[in-house]
C-alpha cells in the first residue's frame, strides 16, 4: 500500500500524461539474501538494541524497504480468532499481499493450510492445527518410506545388517495417528517425542553406522545410500515437512521455533501461524550499521519485512539507496503510517521524537549524495512529514487505478480549447463527482441499515443510522472545498471509520455469527472508498482548488505525477 509519494521530477507540460501511461510497475529491492536480524531475548517485542519500539500492535504497517504491508502482532490474533472460510480467505489475503517476500514452499504451505480451513468450515484455527498436521504427517511418511526402502534395499545388498535393522525400526516407528487427536492430545505426542525420529537425527545416525564400516568394499553402496537419505524431505524444499516442523515447533513450546515478534508462550496457536507467514513479519534493521557505529536507539531503526532484512548487510544507506531509487518512496510511505497512526497503545514510543530522531539519521545517512535532485525532493516530503500536521491525500491502493484517474483529467485538459474552459469543465467534473459521492455514500448508509434491520440486528442498525446523520460528508458542498478535502481525507476516516467498526463488531462478531466479518469489511469499504477512481479524482480536485475557488491546473499536474511517480 503506497500512502505517501515522492516527486522526482517536475511536469513541464500536457505531453508528460504520456509518460505517466508509459510508466512501469514499481522496481524491487533485491530479496534473495538472507536475514540477518538478530532474535530478541524478549520474544514479544521488536529488540531495538537498548529499547523496544512497540510496533507489533501497528495494524497495516507497511515495509520501510518494499513497501508491502507487514503481519504484525494484532495482524495474527486477529487471523487466529477465525474459523474454516474465513481463516482461509484471510491467508490468501496476507499470501497474495506479499506474494514476493514467500518462497515456493511456503507458498505450497499457505497453500494447504487454506484447503485444509475451507474443507473444515467450522473449525477453529486452533481445531485445525491437528488436521493439517496429521495430513501433513502422513504425507512425508509416505515419502521417507519410499525412500526407507531404497535405502534397505541397498543395506541387503551390502550386507549392512546394523543399517537395515535401524531401517525397519524406523518403519515401525512412523506408524499414523489417531484422525481424531485433539491439539492437547497432539502437544503431548510432540512433547514426549514419541515415535518420532527427525531427518537430521537419521541422516548423523547413518553418517555414524557408514564410519563404523566404510571401505574399499563398501565404499560404491554407502556413496549410493548417503545420496539416497539426503532425499528425505525438508522444511527448506517440501511443504509437508516444513508444516510438520512449524507445528511441532509451537505445539512443543521449543524455545528455538519461537518467533521473536508474533508469540507468546501461552498461545501456541498464533505462533504456528505466525510462523506459518514468518516471511513478512516486521524486524529491526539499522539505517546506519552497527559495523559502521549505528547507534542502538529507536531513530536508528526502520521496521521491515523478515525477507527483507539484513539484504544491505553493511552497505552505507546512501550507497543502498543509489541501488535500489524505490526505497525512498518507502521509507516515506513507512514514516507517514507512523505518523498517522493512532500510538495510544505503544506506550513506549514517542510519535514526534521518533519521526524527528530519524528525519536527523536519514539527512545524515544520505549527505554525501544531498546535492542530488531527488534527495532534495525527499528531504523536503521528510520535513513535511517530521514536522508539519497537514491533511493528508492517499491515492488510490493500486497503480493502474492511479493512471486510470490520469487519464481522465487528460482527456479533460487536451478536449479544452482554453484555460478558462479547461476551469469550467473541471468545475463541472467536481460538481458531478461530488454529486455522485454523496448519492453513493447515502445509499451505502440506507443499504446496510436496511440489511440490518431485516436481519433483526436492531441495535446495530440504530448504531450506523446514527453514524449517518453526524457523518458531515453527507452534506458536503462545492463552495467550502477545504471541508470537502478534510472530509476525504485519511485523517477523517481513522478517526470515523475506527469508532464506528469497533461498535460493528462488538455488536454483531460473536461465535455464533462469524458471518459478519465480510459483512462488516465490505460496509466499511463502501463508506470509504479510497481505492474508488471518483474519490480520488474529487479528492485531487478539492485539494488543487485555490481560496477563491479557481483550480490550480499546475498543482493537478504536480499531485498527479507525484502519485504516479511514487
Amino acid at each position: 500500500m503506497k500512502i505517501y509519494p515522492l516527486q522526482f521530477s517536475s511536469f513541464k507540460n500536457i505531453n508528460n500524461f504520456d509518460r505517466i501511461k508509459a510508466a512501469g510497475g514499481f522496481a524491487r529491492a533485491n530479496q534473495t539474501q538472507s536475514d540477518t536480524f538478530q532474535k530478541s531475548v524478549n520474544t514479544n517485542s521488536i529488540s531495538f538494541g537498548a529499547s523496544n519500539f512497540d510496533l507489533k500492535k501497528l495494524k497495516g504497517l507497511p515495509c520501510a524497504y518494499c513497501g508491502e504491508t507487514m503481519l504484525t502482532k494484532h495482524d495474527v490474533y486477529d487471523m487466529t480468532e477465525l474459523k474454516g472460510k474465513h481463516l482461509s480467505e484471510r491467508l490468501g489475503r496476507y499470501a497474495a499481499l506479499c506474494h514476493d517476500n514467500l518462497s515456493d514452499t511456503d507458498h505450497e504451505a499457505v497453500k494447504f493450510v487454506r484447503q485444509v480451513a475451507k474443507e473444515n468450515p467450522s473449525k477453529t484455527a486452533a481445531e485445525l492445527l491437528p488436521v493439517i498436521y496429521l495430513r501433513s504427517r502422513n504425507k512425508m511418511l509416505l515419502k521417507q518410506a519410499e525412500i526407507y526402502s531404497g535405502v534397505d534395499k541397498l543395506a541387503l545388498e551390502g550386507n549392512l545388517w546394523e543399517l537395515h535393522e535401524y531401517i525397519n525400526t524406523l518403519k515401525t516407528q512412523d506408524r499414523p495417528l489417531p484422525n481424531d487427536m485433539t491439539v492437547e492430545e497432539l502437544s503431548k505426542f510432540l512433547i514426549e517425542k514419541t515415535y518420532i525420529k527427525y531427518r537430521k537425527e537419521v541422516i548423523n545416525t547413518i553418517s555414524k553406522m557408514s564410519r563404523k564400516t566404510y571401505n574399499d568394499d563398501t565404499a560404491s553402496i554407502w556413496k549410493q545410500i548417503q545420496c539416497e537419505i539426503q532425499q528425505l524431505p525438508s522444511s527448506g524444499d517440501d511443504s509437508d515437512a516444513l508444516l510438520v516442523k512449524l507445528i511441532s515447533q509451537a505445539l512443543r513450546r521449543d524455545p528455538k521455533g519461537v518467533n521473536e515478534i508474533l508469540s507468546c508462550d501461552d498461545d501456541r496457536v498464533a505462533l504456528f501461524y505466525s510462523n506459518l507467514l514468518t516471511a513478512i513479519t516486521p524486524t529491526a534493521e539499522h539505517i546506519k550499521p552497527q559495523s559502521q557505529n549505528g547507534a542502538g536507539t529507536a531513530s536508528n531503526f526502520f521496521a521491515v519485512h523478515s525477507s527483507c532484512n539484513g539484504k544491505r548487510s553493511s552497505t552505507p544507506f546512501h550507497e543502498y539507496v543509489l541501488a535500489n531509487a524505490e526505497i525512498l518512496p518507502n521509507v516515506l510511505n513507512y514514516l507517514y503510517y507512523i505518523k498517522t497512526e493512532d500510538l495510544s497503545r505503544a506506550s513506549n514510543i514517542n510519535k514526534v521524537e521518533y519521526l524527528q530522531g530519524i528525519c536527523k539519521t536519514l539527512k545524515e545517512e544520505l549527505a554525501p549524495i544531498a546535492d542530488m535532485g531527488d534527495i532534495k525532493d525527499f528531504f523536503a516530503s521528510l520535513d513535511d512529514i517530521c514536522l508539519a500536521d497537514k491533511t493528508s491525500l492517499r491515492a488510490p491502493e493500486s497503480r493502474a487505478l492511479r493512471l486510470k484517474a490520469a487519464g481522465i483529467f487528460e482527456q479533460k485538459i487536451k478536449s479544452s480549447g482554453s484555460e478558462s474552459t479547461l476551469r469550467k469543465e473541471l468545475d463541472e467534473l467536481y460538481l458531478e463527482l461530488l454529486k455522485s459521492f454523496t448519492q453513493n455514500l447515502h445509499k451505502s448508509y440506507s443499504k446496510t441499515i436496511k440489511q440490518l434491520f431485516q436481519e433483526q440486528n436492531v441495535f446495530a442498525a440504530l448504531a450506523v443510522r446514527y453514524s449517518m446523520q453526524m457523518d458531515e460528508r453527507l452534506k458536503l458542498s462545492k463552495i467550502d472545498s477545504v471541508k470537502v478535502n478534510t472530509m476525504l481525507s485519511d485523517k477523517y476516516k481513522d478517526i470515523y471509520a475506527v469508532p464506528l467498526r469497533a461498535e460493528l463488531e462488538r455488536l454483531l462478531c460473536t461465535d455464533t455469527n462469524d458471518k459478519y466479518v465480510d459483512f462488516i469489511d465490505k460496509t466499511m469499504h463502501d463508506l470509504f472508498p479510497y481505492d474508488n477512481i471518483g474519490v480520488y479524482c474529487l479528492k485531487v480536485l478539492a485539494n488543487c482548488r485555490n481560496e477563491n475557488g479557481i483550480y490550480s491546473v499546475d498543482k493537478i499536474y504536480q499531485t498527479l505525477e507525484k502519485d504516479v511517480f511514487d
